[in-house]
């Protein structure tokens, strides 16, 4: 039986997520745009520049256990906008089927650079249970960075039930490295033309924003962007 929201720990958020084509996320634009907010942070074209960098240990339980679609799971990822360091975010995600339940903090350009190399000392200045878990999960469980997302996308906003929505598009994987901050060369992990619908709220979904949504729009697998992306650039290195 699926968890309830109120026997999991405080922070867990309802999340879902949808495959759509171009013309359902056009149409879907449309109808959110009168009674949601644009994320500030959007740049003129109405979206921004992920770069995600996944992290698994040296059995990539993590990646198993999302091809496999486990209840529970949890994964490490470090992220960056639009190619600068301004921000970067160290976060840990947990998911128990549709609820998920994020932590994050912000780290430096040099403790970044000193993940990136496999080095977990600088975690140990961050007060935080994050940075503890990671650390030592990377002394004693071999976790290193495995791969690179990166995506353009458009967020929406509503206060009730803290309501966000957000179409990625592009979504594409890094060949041959991890660095958020290298040039790369990039696969796509989707078909032509797919974008990636995904819906979070506390505990329920007000009506009005539900009644926007396609009625006919295909659940995303279970399968994340880090187990897309690994599918598709280790397939890559093999040819």
């Amino acid at each position: 039986m699926a968890p309830l929201l109120e026997d999991l720990d405080p922070g867990y958020r309802i999340e879902k997520k949808y495959y759509l084509s171009m013309s359902e996320a056009a149409a879907l634009r449309e109808r959110l745009d009168p009674i949601m907010h644009r994320d500030p942070h959007a740049d003129d074209h109405r979206h921004y520049l992920v770069k995600s960098a996944y992290l698994d240990d040296r059995d990539e339980h993590s990646l198993a256990a999302s091809l496999l679609g486990l209840e529970k799971r949890k994964k490490y990822r470090i992220r960056a906008y639009n190619d600068s360091d301004a921000f970067i975010g160290l976060e840990a995600k947990v998911k128990r089927g549709n609820y998920s339940y994020k932590q994050c903090i912000r780290i430096t350009r040099d403790d970044y650079e000193s993940l990136l190399r496999g080095d977990p000392a600088p975690l140990r200045a961050y007060d935080c249970d994050l940075a503890r878990r990671l650390y030592f999960d990377m002394r004693t469980n071999g976790y290193r960075l495995r791969c690179l997302v990166r995506y353009d996308r458009e967020v929406y906003l509503h206060p009730i039930q803290r309501t966000r929505i957000t179409l990625d598009s592009n979504i594409c994987g890094a060949v041959g490295s991890c660095d958020l901050f290298a040039p790369h060369h990039f696969l796509p992990v989707l078909p032509a033309g797919i974008v990636l619908l995904e819906v979070k709220y506390n505990h329920f979904l007000p009506e009005f924003i539900s009644d926007l949504l396609p009625r006919d729009a295909m659940p995303a697998t279970a399968n994340s962007k880090f187990a897309l992306s690994r599918a598709v650039t280790d397939w890559s290195t093999l040819q």
